[in-house]
């Protein structure tokens, strides 16, 4: 690999990077493995010739957000920054470290999006809510019917299939939340959930736009254009990540994807007995097990064609907690387990 860099040799236990620094160098590997620190936390390995370590931090100037050390005697390309007429011409080493870049940037969108897409999930639903309890308050004597829950889930459906996108913007909900008298209780909602910012999806978007645009630079430029943008849409994550409360609601959200909807709605009828039909007559369980079954029905209908979210009616009726630990027990008799690939500016 041609690349004008400096051979640098490290014996194990020696430091690469250090958390905090900045630097203008990154490095590539060419022998050993090496260990990645974030404080004191263990975050992986490196091994692989031709990996690539530094390059987020280098490139966009920013403290390095970990510690590299060297677990095997390694043997690493140090390239400097600074030299950028050495580096252009170096276009083996270029392609390693956009490739590198590509990599981390694909999965902190894809981790971003996975936020954005259970936020929009919500935000549907709410708007929705918002629109139904506006309706009831204008007319408190009306039928308690699915039939405002249908309009407003239809106004929904149509706005997503007119624009495509799953990830609906949220002005078109707050337009839809205004045109039906709803926007300051839908406003509400959304301000009770942290996690529900109307400002991470525009920025998500901002992002994408930014990295389509870097993809028309060539060189060192787009480089850091694409660097930059990758460390933009890590911070996103963290952010997303750093919201009190979201990681249980993305678990929460995670098990109602997958588990089956008739266990879910089985896991809800039980638990809700287990803990609010004790002492009861047969006669009172059934009529309060009718009244859950509507409110299960209502959320089937204000759901439409994205998935049944029953865990609002747990929370509602005051067993949230004992809902999630019978949906986790069902998974873990399942054994269905999940991995996200951590990242991060190192």
């Amino acid at each position: 690999m041609k690349s004008g860099g400096n051979i640098r040799r490290f014996q194990p236990g020696e430091r690469v990077i250090a958390e905090g620094e900045k630097a203008g160098e990154l490095y590539i590997l060419l022998s050993g493995e090496l260990t990645v620190w974030r404080g004191r936390t263990e975050l992986g390995n490196v091994a692989g010739y031709g990996a690539v370590v530094g390059e987020l931090a280098a490139l966009t100037r920013r403290p390095r957000s970990a510690t590299v050390v060297a677990a095997t005697e390694c043997e690493l390309l140090e390239i400097s920054l600074g030299n950028r007429k050495v580096l252009e011409k170096n276009k083996d080493v270029l392609k390693k470290i956009q490739e590198t870049i590509q990599v981390r940037y694909e999965i902190a969108r894809n981790k971003a999006r996975m936020y954005l897409e259970a936020s929009a999930l919500v935000r549907r639903a709410s708007v929705q809510k918002a629109i139904v309890s506006a309706e009831k308050a204008r007319h408190p004597n009306a039928p308690n019917d699915l039939l405002t829950v249908r309009r407003a889930r239809r106004q929904v459906d149509e706005m997503i299939e007119l624009y495509g996108d799953d990830m609906i913007e949220p002005e078109l909900l707050r337009k839809i939340a205004d045109q039906n008298g709803a926007l300051e209780r839908y406003v509400a909602i959304l301000e009770e959930n942290p996690w529900l910012d109307e400002r991470l999806p525009r920025e998500f978007r901002e992002l994408e736009d930014r990295w389509t645009l870097a993809e028309n630079f060539s060189g060192l430029k787009r480089l850091e254009e694409t660097a930059d943008v990758t460390a933009g849409m890590i911070d996103l994550l963290g952010e997303y990540e750093s919201i009190p409360g979201v990681v249980t609601e993305m678990d929460v959200l995670k098990m109602e994807k997958i588990v089956p909807l008739p266990t879910r709605i089985d896991v809800l009828i039980s638990q809700y007995h287990k803990v609010h039909s004790e002492g009861l007559s047969d006669r009172e369980r059934r009529y309060k097990e009718r009244q859950v079954r509507e409110m299960i029905e209502e959320e089937r209908v204000n759901a439409g064609k994205d998935v049944v979210l029953l865990h609002g009616i747990a929370r509602e009726l005051h067993f949230e907690s004992e809902y999630e630990k019978e949906l986790k027990r069902t998974l873990a008799l399942s054994d269905t387990t999940s991995t996200f690939v951590d990242i991060s500016v190192i």
